[in-house]
């Protein structure tokens, strides 16, 4: 990997480091990047683009590496792992009633995945 360009994300380090393989021969890589973005919008745009090498989520890498608009560097070596993805709201009090739908609908079509 030394020898590849690199997308890192500013704005969750834990999306640094990258584990590879498995077993006695997992390791992990912490990736500071020759390219860095706060938002993993802009580290799909920018993998897209071919800037680099990039982490990104299976929802959304695994439908455009089918279709063929990414390619998988590696696949033999990533490790998969569980990544939590949280939701910020206001007190109930404050809360929209179309920001809840649209937040459960969204759990409910990630659990799915």
């Amino acid at each position: 990997m030394a020898n590849h360009r690199l997308i890192g994300n500013t704005a969750s380090p834990i999306l640094n480091q990258w584990q590879l393989g498995s077993g006695r021969e997992a390791r992990e890589l912490s990736v500071r990047g020759h390219t860095r973005a706060d938002n993993s919008g802009v580290v799909l745009s920018l993998v897209q683009h071919g800037a680099g090498i990039g982490r990104l989520i299976s929802i959304v890498a695994d439908p455009l590496a089918a279709a063929g608009a990414l390619v998988r560097v590696l696949p033999e070596l990533a490790a998969q792992a569980a990544m939590p993805v949280y939701a910020v709201m206001l007190q109930e009090r404050h809360r929209l009633p179309e920001l809840r739908a649209c937040i459960e609908h969204w759990a409910e079509w990630v659990a799915r995945v």
